[in-house]
């Protein structure tokens, strides 16, 4: 199973779950109520993946590892969109999520781009969570596996400029992932590249 940053894992037994340091009390509960966590852009340590615990609260986010064997389902964000997952919400429909991600989906498959929703969207369509409130970001993740032209990046955030709600997206790429506002803009400035390892400076996020 190859798993990717904003992949969403079912946990099989939260009780498995590796902390380096005792968690605050906050997790168990969030766990006992929705047993999922979002894969990390970390190393991975002695095949330890990786993931990220959300409480029902901002700040409340805390990193962890588990093993393999311990994952009973994974979602990925681009399966969310493959099913158009939204459709069915009503809260994300009355926040106006639902009607912005029909809009995103348009843009993005017309590019022939995979991509799905990360963040609270992607978590609460995921897990059932209610995650998403009236302050919530909408998160998006483009798969670009192959090298995608400055002049498609830029003629899609101008089409993205006319959303109902402010989408944030995140190009990964095999190296690392990159802002796509930021790789829109083009010429010969260095972008910041996210990897495993931390935010590296590069000319291009598929061949450095």
């Amino acid at each position: 199973m190859e798993l990717m940053p904003h992949d969403l894992i079912k946990i099989k037994n939260t009780d498995g779950i590796i902390h380096d340091a005792p968690p605050p009390n906050w997790v168990k509960g969030a766990l006992e109520c929705f047993p999922y966590a979002v894969v990390r852009r970390a190393p991975l340590l002695e095949n330890r993946i990786p993931v990220g615990i959300r409480g029902d609260k901002r700040c409340y986010r805390q990193p962890a590892a588990i093993n393999f064997d311990n994952i009973l389902q994974r979602v990925t964000p681009e399966e969310l969109a493959d099913k158009k997952m939204w459709r069915s919400s009503q809260r994300l429909r009355d926040f106006g999520v639902a009607d912005t991600l029909d809009q995103v989906d348009k843009i993005l498959t017309e590019q022939r781009l995979k991509w799905g929703p990360t963040g609270s969207v992607g978590f609460e369509l995921a897990s059932g969570a209610h995650a998403v409130n009236e302050n919530s970001d909408l998160d998006i993740v483009i798969r670009a596996v192959q090298f995608l032209p400055v002049s498609t990046a830029m003629r899609i955030m101008l089409e993205l400029e006319h959303l109902s709600l402010k989408a944030d997206i995140q190009m990964e790429t095999t190296k690392g992932a990159v802002a796509l506002a930021e790789y829109a803009r083009g010429g010969d400035v260095r972008i910041i590249l996210r990897t495993v390892y931390g935010p590296v400076l590069v000319n291009s996020p598929w061949y450095e």
